[in-house]
């Protein structure tokens, strides 16, 4: 019984530092002087020392698509040649060894949430990047803004359904014969009369039916 006590005494530590690593990471600001160099697409910058930068919590427009070189060159006069500084949620870097970051211009200014304010990107989250919840209000409420004076992207007219199927774990809501759709659990499954209700509560279209 002793050392089964014991045993579990060790795994309750071990998780306890395991979390404190985790909170300490959260938030945490990328650390030197970071200067922009230039911009690869809406969404993407390099800095100096050629380390890439993907902006979190949202998605510009891709190459050839409405508005795709407007968030470019916006992006490029907000921060080429500029001073950055960096804060990163749950995830630093993703899938391509990118840094993942809120990027602020003199420490006041969130490049993340002026595109979304100028209509130039989607809210676009993932479960384990919405640990900073000010930051990710702050994006919905600035994506709620654009869509109400249909601003960029979003005066771009999309094909109506009668009804949206969203996935409240990817984040993403689609149209109904979307087949991701079939591959949603119902526990899962959030149903909404209109595209813009679904966009109002920080779901992204997803990139297959585009909804």
């Amino acid at each position: 019984m002793k050392r089964r006590n014991l045993y579990l005494l060790i795994v309750i530590l071990v998780l306890f530092l395991v979390m404190v690593r985790f909170v300490s990471e959260i938030g945490r600001e990328e650390p030197g002087r970071l200067t922009v160099i230039r911009v690869i697409d809406g969404d993407t910058m390099v800095l100096n020392g050629d380390e890439q930068v993907r902006l979190l919590g949202i998605d510009t427009p891709e190459k050839g698509e409405p508005f795709a070189d407007s968030a470019t060159v916006f992006l490029a006069h907000l921060v080429v040649n500029r001073e950055v500084t960096l804060k990163h949620d749950f995830r630093k870097r993703d899938n391509y060894g990118r840094l993942l970051a809120y990027v602020y211009v003199d420490d006041t200014l969130l490049v993340n949430a002026a595109l979304v304010a100028e209509g130039l990107a989607r809210v676009y989250l993932f479960p384990d990047d919405i640990i900073n919840r000010p930051l990710i209000d702050g994006l919905i409420a600035a994506q709620r803004r654009a869509l109400a004076a249909n601003r960029g992207v979003w005066s771009v007219p999309v094909r109506a359904e009668e009804r949206y199927i969203a996935n409240r774990r990817t984040m993403r809501f689609h149209r109904p014969d979307c087949r991701s759709v079939g591959k949603t659990a119902a526990r899962n499954q959030v149903v909404f009369d209109t595209r813009e209700a679904a966009l109002y509560e920080g779901y992204s279209p997803c990139r297959n039916c585009q909804p």
